[in-house]
């Protein structure tokens, strides 16, 4: 099995208007989901949009690494899609 990695950034903000701001920047918001509980990431809407791809919409373990070099692997579900462009929303 081929070995997907992305670099994540962590964010502070969350809600609507944050996740506005993100998407406009050209990042996507994203929540990692753990046992110590919810992490709020960002990540480029680009590299996700072609790791997405090369799972072929199939769900996918990823290595995630955040800026401060810590790596997670994490399983990528169905993200949300704009149901008219059908770009990549979150």
């Amino acid at each position: 099995m081929k070995r997907l990695s992305i670099k994540v950034l962590n964010r502070n903000e969350i809600g609507t208007t944050a996740s506005r701001r993100l998407r406009r920047s050209g990042l996507l918001p994203a929540v990692m989901y753990g046992r110590s509980g919810t992490r709020p990431l960002s990540v480029n809407a680009h590299q996700f949009g072609q790791l997405w791809k090369t799972t072929e919409g199939n769900v996918a373990l990823v290595e995630i690494e955040d800026e401060k070099g810590v790596k997670s692997i994490t399983l990528v579900q169905k993200p949300q899609v704009h149901p008219v462009t059908d770009y990549l929303v979150a």
